[in-house]
């Protein structure tokens, strides 16, 4: 085992915790479940995470199983449906050989059937499978493909073009003309590959094939639902934030971004308004105007509160008490200077009004500059204008001492200060009156206008109750303090207003409209931010667990699976197979040809090789070679590959000494049979030298082929036949016509008469005459001449003609005359005599017989 392979497990405990979790698993199991799958999968995420634990795994590819090698057997291919012009009744057999040979004319199908092989079993540059592109109605593109699996019962699989290649015959290896300039032409890699590269194939297949897709899945399951960024919004700021979302987007972030207040909304509001007014000035002015108003209102409550505050009504209970006591002290002091009076209710309220204003008409009309109540001798009452007598002085005199006492005067100020306090109460607006306050003063929350209403109600019901109660616990509730919450409303309406009238007044000093588009569409920006907060959270826990993906993908990457596995894969193949190059070219007769197979790189794994020229870096092979050194080359190349592989899977040539000489030819042939002693090998030709050395090297090496021919029919391509007899070897040629046609002919003599004997015999009589063009050619004279062949080929052939005597020549020579009757026209007088059964088959006994003898003859020396 090389030092690479050595070291592997040291070199494991580098990789990630899943992949070494997967690669325990390989060498226990060597096969992983759908349940090993998922566990994977789950561990593999985990991992991205930062959630998983470390296992100490041990790693021995000596755990590994050598695969056991497969054995695959094509045994036919029939039921062929609308592939190219295929469309053969019988199918076509392969034959339990393992040496197969399809033989046909040119249009026969050969075509055909290696194109529905190389898709299949998978061949590399398939091409398109068409259809039959003369016929105008198309069906389901099919076949039934029938064969054997390590010697299994025959499967019989019907294969529909659709549906792929089929994996038992993946290890078939086809050649054929774009096999073979691949082959020379481009990097190639081995389709074989040593066992102990297996762990390190199926980790990448896990990798790239189950792993990665599945990852990627899961990421394609989470598609952003995000909407796009507003086109009409051009905020750059905050476009740029939205769009570079990630999942490391703080929160904060978003708050800052995405928050959007009532004061914002009708900071949005105003700009608008602005940018839509044609005259900020008179706007101002309008603003102005509802300021006052609601300044204005707001003194109203401010007064009205006052008034009728917790303080205030104090104070007025406070006076009313004090008027209550002074009155009743001034009261009780009086009651000596109004003993004097005669009628009751002298001292009360209505009479000292009285008493008062009598002393206004009489210091200011009837007695001027006089002191009230004037008692001279022509003094007479300011009533009743009648003379006042000396009891009536004394009255009215008690009456004046009674009004100008002095707790008199100081009940009758405290009385007078209580009433100014009471009329210092202003007039409490009704609910109308303060809804039309509200409307004036653009006071619009009604949350607002309730609370001022309820307010107003308590401030009249403590107006009503101040006259009427003695005690201020009597009084209503009145919220306390006129710098209640709710109060600041209006005091910052009026600020607003204010500051909106400065806004305008700033609008018709100068152009700012663009100013103003800017921080609107800043505005608009964000609202819309904030109308996708809920999505831009989603969007974020989505990147989160795309992130988390992502990060699993790259724990999934064959990087380093694919470096190892290059490096041992050199180590293991590079020098195998470039020594099978070798060998087959030695197999070929083509290590005359300077080319070498030379490792050029690596890729996933797989160690690429090319051919080039011996000590030529400037050209190419396919540059120089001639065309058949060309073939010779690519069909060494292909076997160099194929063979190193452990399965005993079929070979698929077709027309592989195209365009090759007879030495390269005969090589070839010995080469293809050679390897049919252990695999399967099936040829496809149309060349009849092919076919007949075919047949001599099998008949050499033991091994008896299956011959097929296929033609074309009136209903399509494909359909296997007898083979013709001009395909056929002498011997063969003979004991068909001896086995079956003539007795055939004699069966119709005996029992239906001569003439339907006519026919059968008259066509004996002209194959018996191809016969002997067949033995003189292929028998006679070695083959050393053949007309379907253009060149001569003496090597290894001529001396056989020494073994040619002169009978042998007046023989043939003779039933050549005897046989070519049939062939060409004859007298009406004279026709050909009929020959009988019996005769027939006294020359073909005889001609065999001396066939057999003239093979066998020694040859003579000089």
């Amino acid at each position: 085992m090389s030092s690479g392979i050595d070291n592997i497990s040291e070199w494991f405990k580098g990789r990630p915790i899943w992949l070494q979790a997967a690669a325990h698993k390989l060498l226990l199991t060597q096969e992983l479940s759908a349940e090993d799958i998922e566990e994977l999968l789950s561990l593999c995420k985990n991992e991205a995470s930062g959630n998983h634990e470390t296992k100490n795994l041990s790693f021995n590819l000596s755990m590994l199983d050598k695969p056991k090698a497969r054995s695959i057997h094509l045994d036919s291919i029939g039921n062929i449906v609308d592939i190219n012009a295929l469309a053969p009744k019988k199918p076509l057999e392969f034959g339990d050989s393992n040496l197969s040979v399809i033989y046909g004319f040119t249009g026969s199908g050969k075509s055909g059937y290696i194109r529905i092989l190389k898709h299949a079993c998978g061949a590399k540059h398939i091409g398109d499978l068409l259809p039959n592109v003369f016929l105008g109605d198309r069906k389901d593109q099919q076949c039934t493909i029938c064969y054997k699996n390590n010697g299994d019962p025959k499967k019989i699989i019907v294969w529909k073009v659709t549906s792929g290649f089929i994996e038992e015959l993946k290890t078939i290896d086809i050649y054929d003309a774009t096999c073979g300039l691949l082959y020379v032409t481009d990097e190639n890699s081995v389709t074989y590959e040593p066992y102990e590269l297996t762990l390190f194939s199926e980790l990448i297949n896990i990798c790239d094939n189950i792993i990665s897709p599945k990852l990627e899945q899961e990421i394609k399951n989470l598609p952003s639902k995000l909407p796009d960024f507003p086109l009409k919004i051009s905020s750059d700021t905050v476009r740029k934030w939205y769009g570079n979302l990630s999942h490391e987007t703080p929160d904060d972030e978003i708050v800052e971004y995405c928050s959007w207040t009532d004061e914002n909304q009708q900071e949005l509001d105003k700009l608008s308004k602005r940018l839509a007014e044609e005259s900020p000035l008179e706007m101002a002015k309008y603003l102005r105007v509802k300021k006052t108003q609601v300044d204005s209102f707001i003194d109203q409550l401010k007064i009205h509160y006052k008034s009728l505050s917790e303080l205030n009504c104090k104070k007025i209970f406070e006076l009313k008490q004090d008027a209550l006591t002074k009155r009743e002290a001034a009261d009780t002091a009086a009651t000596d200077d109004l003993k004097l009076a005669l009628l009751d209710g002298v001292g009360s309220g209505p009479w000292r009004l009285l008493w008062e204003k009598a002393r206004e008409y009489s210091e200011e009309e009837a007695y001027k500059d006089k002191e009230f109540p004037y008692l001279e001798k022509d003094a007479r009452c300011v009533l009743c204008q009648q003379e006042i007598s000396s009891e009536a002085k004394t009255r009215l005199e008690s009456f004046e001492n009674y009004i100008k006492g002095k707790l008199q005067r100081e009940a009758t100020d405290a009385e007078n200060l209580l009433d100014k306090r009471l009329s210092s109460i202003a007039e409490l607006p009704s609910v109308e009156e303060l809804r039309t306050k509200f409307s004036a003063s653009d006071i619009s929350d009604e949350k607002l206008q309730g609370k001022i209403i309820a307010l107003f109600s308590s401030l009249r019901e403590r107006k009503f109750k101040l006259k009427s109660i003695s005690n201020l616990s009597e009084m209503p509730y009145l919220p306390k303090g006129i710098e209640l919450s709710w109060m600041k409303i209006p005091v910052e309406k009026a600020a607003e207003l204010e500051k909106d009238a400065k806004r305008y007044e700033k609008d018709a000093e100068s152009n700012n409209r663009n100013e103003l588009e800017v921080e609107k569409d800043s505005f608009e920006a964000r609202k819309w931010l904030h109308e996708q907060e809920q999505a831009i959270k989603e969007e974020i826990a989505r990147l989160e667990k795309v992130d988390l993906l992502e990060n699993a993908k790259k724990l999934a990457r064959t990087n380093a699976l694919t470096v190892k596995k290059d490096t041992l894969a050199e180590e293991l193949i590079t020098p195998e197979y470039k020594s099978r190059f070798n060998q087959e070219l030695d197999n070929l007769s083509a290590n005359n040809i300077g080319v070498d197979l030379v490792k050029t790189r690596s890729k996933k794994g797989k160690v690429l090789h090319r051919l080039k020229l011996k000590g030529v870096e400037r050209f190419n092979p396919s540059e120089i070679l001639s065309t058949g050194e060309f073939r010779i080359i690519s069909i060494a190349a292909f076997l160099a590959d194929v063979t190193g592989k452990e399965h005993a899977s079929p070979f698929i040539f077709d027309d592989p000494i195209s365009s090759i000489d007879h030495n390269y030819e005969e090589a070839v042939i010995k080469r293809l049979v050679k390897l049919s002693e252990k695999r399967q090998v099936i040829i496809f030709t149309h060349r009849l030298s092919m076919l007949g050395l075919l047949q001599d090297e099998a008949k050499n090496a033991g091994i008896k082929p299956s011959i097929s021919y296929i033609k074309q029919e009136s209903w399509g391509a494909g359909e296997p036949g007898e083979t013709p007899l001009s395909a056929m070897r002498p011997n063969r040629f003979l004991n068909l016509l001896i086995r079956e046609r003539l007795e055939r002919a004699k069966k119709l003599f005996n029992e239906e008469g001569t003439e339907a004997y006519y026919d059968a015999a008259k066509s004996i009589c002209s194959d018996i005459r191809i016969l002997i063009e067949r033995i003189i050619e292929t028998t006679l004279l070695a083959e050393v001449v053949l007309r379907y062949r253009r060149e001569i080929q003496t090597k290894n052939r001529l001396v056989n003609l020494a073994r040619i005597k002169k009978s042998d020549c007046d023989y043939l020579d003779e039933l050549m005359s005897k046989y070519s009757r049939f062939e060409h026209s004859q007298s009406m007088e004279l026709p050909p005599k009929l020959l009988l059964p019996d005769e027939l088959s006294e020359d073909l006994t005889k001609l065999k017989s001396w066939h057999e003898e003239f093979l066998e003859r020694e040859i003579v020396g000089d």
